[in-house]
């Protein structure tokens, strides 16, 4: 995961923030039928931190792109962030992933499973812009690579 804002958002200029970091600030939220919004609700309470929901969403991609554009951050997959991002992508210190599972009913067939199998060899392509960023971020916080 990671969190998105303006470039001028005070969060910014940190190379990675901790999730405490983002107490009381205003978040671009994802609406309840997308599957991110539970997620993020249960583990922001399980953080004991409370934020501010400003707007909310059901694509995962406007989530980052409504937040660059000033109304607050965003907490989403670095695959959620686009090339040529107009704000400021940060990871989170310590890394904070979500698991992912792909579910079939039964032997999948085989498009799924070839799509399984480059998820697993390949995972997400990030953008070149957005590896830069989060790897100034992860170096000064001394944590691994981007990954989820």
């Amino acid at each position: 995961m990671r969190r998105a804002a303006p470039s001028s958002h005070p969060l910014a200029r940190r190379p990675a923030v901790r999730l405490e970091d983002l107490e009381g600030a205003p978040l671009v939220h994802f609406a309840p039928d997308n599957g991110l919004s539970a997620w993020l609700d249960q583990s922001f309470a399980r953080a004991g931190v409370r934020l501010e929901t400003v707007m909310r969403t059901s694509v995962t991609t406007a989530a980052p792109q409504l937040a660059a554009a000033g109304p607050g951050i965003a907490v989403c997959p670095v695959s959620a962030v686009s090339d040529g991002f107009p704000g400021a992508v940060r990871p989170f210190s310590p890394r904070w992933i979500r698991q992912l599972v792909a579910v079939t009913a039964g032997e999948p067939d085989p498009l799924v499973a070839r799509f399984i199998g480059n998820l697993r060899s390949h995972g997400v392509r990030v953008p070149r812009g957005v590896r830069t960023q989060l790897a100034e971020g992860d170096a000064s916080a001394g944590a691994p690579g981007p990954s989820s």
